[in-house]
């Protein structure tokens, strides 16, 4: 609880610099009032207490870095999100003060991202539930309006280390292809420093003391050299997921694997330093990156596939229909937006055109392929009175149609949502591999210290660090979770693929586990 200042003090109760004269920002402490420099630094601290961890401030050995809330102009766009014309566009209403939107994440890199943001999100009150797709980065959320506002998620995602907008898929492709190809640039540069630095290490590995010490130096070097640009560059999201991990208290899986590059490129640079003559791993680094970056790769391209199936459900309606804003009494045409039509607008749909709205058809009689919604594959002739639905095709004679239902609210839109409410719901499996994982790579990382001291008593470092990398990677649980839930995931979504060729009803990936 925050309140005024009872017991003033100059220096700031967290990050131990001095508290501006006339500010008081204030925590409770063990029934003392504590004194903070900014509302940082008070939020922070707040959050640390109330989290039972105020131990923190009586173990400490030094004061904490000051905190910073994002700027005022990142916060003040934010709170656009809640204005109710912005929101009208991505929300929708649901019983009493229930809202739903659906983001769009950046920043995720493996399953464990997606565990964290979840519980970030659920611990927040007035957050109901959070459904967070790994193939699509998109993030359904239910939210109470009477105790939370769009913005304090969208804040608390960004401060989580992740970025966070209202779902729109010209920019989530867009931000996609930026995103492969920069993977496409890491992955090529781990792969030429693989071979650049085998092709230094490979006459090592035979020369059997023929080789000069001059040569066998200049070598190592070529390896040491070759290695960098692996290491400092194609490394990055490791190192990026395992800081994020820290940050946010816990350990992810990309920790173990940051902490065995990190661990054999010292190794090497001692032994490089020291002229031991052996332990020069850096060919190790180039190779085990290139794997764990070029399984990465594969794994997004299955993800892409697997998600395009409520993608192309999107793309079917155009960007642009013709209207009609004098009709009856005039029946002059005029290009809009879909986006900006209202209910009540009469549009004319030419043949070969997809019909972009639900409506009901003033004039005309067409064949329309209403396949992508029944499955029929004959057209069903459409008189004047009868219901279109978005997305489907208009084959033979124009149509002239009352707007009904637009944007979010029609047919094809209900069925995009279901079908990703249903691939974001993970199986039971997925969910207990998931809340498992951070103990398990913690446990992992207790276990490495035992064997690396073990193996160097028994044989030495040099056999106990090959050892002691081999478990950091081999039992990193990115297969724990990524084969269940991503693997499964695909599976069921290949199975939405089929049931859209044939029309079936889709079932949430919990199904199958209930």
């Amino acid at each position: 609880m925050m309140t005024s200042s009872t017991h003033p003090q100059k220096n700031c109760f967290h990050c131990g610099l001095e508290v501006p004269e006339h500010l008081h920002l204030t925590v409770r402490f063990e029934d003392e009032e504590h004194e903070t420099c900014c509302a940082g630094c008070q939020a922070v601290a707040q959050s640390i207490i109330d989290a039972g961890l105020g131990n923190y401030y009586k173990q400490r050995t030094a004061d904490a870095e000051k905190s910073e809330l994002p700027p005022p102009e990142v916060l003040s766009q934010l709170k656009l999100y809640d204005l109710p014309e912005v929101q009208a566009d991505f929300v929708e209403v649901g019983a009493g003060d229930e809202r739903e939107a659906v983001l769009m994440l950046g920043g995720i890199t493996c399953a464990a991202c997606v565990w964290l943001i979840e519980q970030q999100l659920l611990r927040m009150k007035g957050v109901v539930r959070v459904d967070l797709n790994y193939s699509t980065h998109r993030c359904r959320v239910v939210w109470d309006s009477a105790h939370i506002e769009l913005s304090d998620i969208l804040l608390k995602i960004r401060q989580t280390g992740y970025t966070a907008a209202p779902y729109d898929a010209q920019k989530i492709e867009v931000q996609a292809q930026k995103e492969r190809k920069q993977f496409i640039v890491r992955l090529a540069v781990a792969g030429l420093g693989m071979m650049q630095t085998m092709m230094f290490a490979l006459p090592t590995y035979f020369y059997g003391g023929d080789i000069e010490p001059l040569y066998l130096e200049i070598l190592h070097w070529g390896g040491f050299l070759m290695v960098l640009p692996v290491v400092f560059y194609s490394a990055l999201p490791f190192y990026r997921g395992a800081w994020r991990d820290w940050k946010n208290r816990r350990v992810g899986m990309d920790t173990p694997i940051a902490i065995a590059i990190v661990m054999t490129f010292i190794a090497g640079i001692y032994s490089l330093a020291t002229n031991a003559g052996q332990g020069m791993y850096f060919e190790s680094i180039a190779m085990l990156l290139f794997f764990l970056l070029g399984g990465r790769f594969m794994e997004q391209i299955a993800r892409r596939k697997a998600g395009d199936a409520a993608e192309r459900l999107v793309k079917l309606v155009p960007a642009f229909c013709h209207r009609l804003p004098s009709y009856p009494e005039s029946e002059v045409i005029e290009e809009a937006a879909v986006v900006r039509l209202n209910i009540g607008d009469t549009i004319v749909v030419k043949p070969g055109e997809v019909i972009p709205v639900d409506g009901t058809v003033l004039s005309g009689e067409s064949e329309v392929n209403e396949a992508m919604l029944t499955g029929e594959s004959l057209p069903i002739v459409k008189r004047p009175s009868e219901k279109v639905t978005a997305g489907t095709l208009n084959t033979s004679s124009p149509l002239i149609i009352r707007t009904d239902h637009t944007g979010g609210n029609t047919r094809l839109s209900h069925i995009v949502k279901l079908l990703d409410r249903a691939l974001a719901q993970k199986p039971r499996a997925a969910e207990l591999a998931e809340k498992y994982a951070s103990s398990f790579v913690f446990g992992e990382l207790l276990l490495a210290i035992p064997v690396f001291i073990g193996w160097a008593w028994y044989a030495d470092a040099h056999t106990a660090l090959w050892i002691t990398v081999a478990l950091l990677v081999i039992t990193c649980p990115m297969c724990l979770v990524a084969c269940d839930s991503d693997c499964a995931g695909c599976f069921y979504r290949c199975a939405c693929q089929r049931r859209d060729s044939h029309q079936r009803q889709t079932k949430p990936g919990n199904a199958c586990s209930n």
